[in-house]
């Protein structure tokens, strides 16, 4: 009797506890083998956070470097001297272009234009300003070519002439200039250029005409700039009788 008693109250023990067990495991979040231990949130937390102030640290690196650098740049930008940037105008204000000398900057028609303007100017002295109109000059030639220029001067004893008569003198064209050939001077585009006129003096009871004359320019694109928006210059400078025919 004392027995069976015992073995009632055992199992009536054990179905109380699987009982217990069944109700805990019902409950959603409550198993007993996924319930997390203190010790593991504690953990957990820490790492989240030494996490977050690494990352924190990071960006305040960046952004500190980011400043020192834009601090840099402001103090390099301030420092220096304000520069000045110039560019070159025609006589209507266009913006002329930097073209390389091989490559052509005026049409065949604006280059005659040029060498006929050129030689008026280079042709045309007056005994009282001589010197000062061949300075003017100078702007149309290279090295070569105002050489040239100076030895056809003396040749025709051009200052002399006007000096001693108190002459001045210009030009008449026989007919328009042409290009009788295009090709490589000196490194660049050039042009020889044929100029046919006659030479007029004048001064008190004074006037008279030359024969006939011919002017062999060679002329090439040079760079351009203020004193030479068109980029051309004489290199060879060449007259002789002979224009008429």
């Amino acid at each position: 009797m004392g027995d069976s008693t015992m073995m009632r109250d055992r199992h009536e023990r054990e179905n109380s506890a699987a009982n217990e067990n069944v109700k805990l495991d019902s409950v959603p979040g409550m198993s007993l083998l996924n319930t997390p231990l203190p010790q593991t949130f504690v953990l957990m937390t820490g790492e989240h956070y030494r996490s977050m102030n690494q990352k924190m640290a990071l960006i305040c690196l960046v952004l500190l470097t980011a400043v020192g650098a834009l601090g840099w740049a402001l103090t390099i930008v301030t420092s220096q001297p304000p520069v000045t940037l110039t560019y070159m105008t025609d006589s209507d204000g266009k913006l002329i272009d930097y073209t390389p000398t091989n490559l052509p900057t005026l049409t065949d028609a604006q280059v005659l234009e040029w060498a006929a303007d050129t030689m008026d100017k280079t042709q045309a002295y007056s005994f009282s300003n001589f010197d000062s109109q061949l300075k003017a000059n100078y702007v149309y030639f290279n090295g070569s070519g105002w050489k040239s220029y100076q030895r056809a001067l003396a040749d025709s004893q051009l200052k002399p002439k006007l000096m001693k008569e108190r002459l001045t003198t210009w030009l008449e064209p026989l007919e328009a200039p042409r290009i009788l050939k295009r090709g490589p001077i000196q490194g660049a585009l050039g042009y020889e250029i044929l100029y046919k006129y006659v030479q007029f003096f004048e001064g008190g009871a004074i006037s008279r005409r030359t024969p006939p004359l011919q002017a062999t320019l060679l002329v090439k694109r040079a760079p351009r700039n203020e004193s030479n928006p068109a980029g051309l210059q004489i290199v060879s400078y060449l007259v002789k009788q002979g224009g008429g025919d």
